[in-house]
């Protein structure tokens, strides 16, 4: 409550609230608290469901996708797009001192060490074709050039088959079964990494580059015991007056 009614407050710290009043107001029964009351619980309601692009509209900013934003979760890296948003939030927490900017990143943590675990058996193929490059580690190799390695390439498999047979290993099952079999704890661990990498990096822009204040913002992962239900690759952006907290993955 704290929070949405600071929301409300304009720069000179005024609440201004249209009054859809309607009906005889010289009646008994009329009443304009009523009213007041009324309209102030549907715009908390409209508050919590979209804070930042309320908050956006209120100051004049575009607010379109302004809570939430969408990323890869292999992404090392922000697109010009999404650093725009960056500092679009950065120009809104700025105007509003009274509260804390949070970033809560979401993820199919599942699907992520799957595509990982597959990176790294791509990377083990490509590193086959061209040993020179055996140095580099994973986050060193572009992942656009492993991408375009076909999974259902014979040499491809047939690679695949072998590092399988040569660890007594059943070749049974899907591709992505088979590179669980070798690579999802180093996979797990990666994906964690390179969460914590995405999170360091924003908070680097928001503060560096933007001029947002540490205390004013708030980056952090949603509890990997939530992470396994996630189905959604985001972050989700709210406002709040500094109170912990407690993330919710999207589904």
């Amino acid at each position: 409550m704290k929070a949405g009614l600071y929301i409300f407050k304009d720069r000179k710290d005024r609440i201004k609230i249209d009054l859809p009043v309607t009906g005889k107001v010289n009646s008994p029964k009329f009443s304009y608290w009523h009213i007041a009351f009324k309209t102030l619980g549907n715009l908390l309601v409209k508050v919590a469901l979209s804070p930042m692009s309320f908050i956006a509209q209120q100051l004049g900013i575009a607010s379109d996708g302004l809570d939430k934003m969408d990323i890869d979760a292999q992404q090392r890296d922000f697109t010009t797009e999404q650093y725009t948003t960056l500092k679009t939030l950065a120009d809104i927490i700025k105007q509003k001192p009274g509260l804390v900017l949070q970033l809560t990143q979401n993820i199919d943590y599942s699907e992520a060490v799957q595509n990982f675990a597959l990176a790294n058996l791509k990377k083990e193929y490509y590193l086959q074709l061209n040993p020179a490059e055996r140095a580099k580690g994973l986050e060193f190799i572009d992942i656009a050039t492993l991408n375009q390695i076909d999974t259902k390439d014979k040499d491809f498999i047939a690679f695949t088959d072998n590092l399988l047979r040569e660890k007594n290993l059943s070749q049974e099952g899907s591709i992505k079964d088979k590179v669980m079999v070798f690579f999802k704890t180093v996979a797990e661990a990666q994906v964690i990494r390179v969460m914590e990498a995405r999170n360091q990096k924003m908070i680097t822009y928001l503060t560096s580059t933007c001029g947002v204040k540490p205390e004013r913002i708030k980056v952090i992962n949603t509890p990997l015991a939530q992470l396994l239900y996630c189905k959604k690759n985001q972050y989700d952006i709210t406002m709040n007056d500094g109170e912990e907290q407690e993330p919710t993955a999207s589904k």
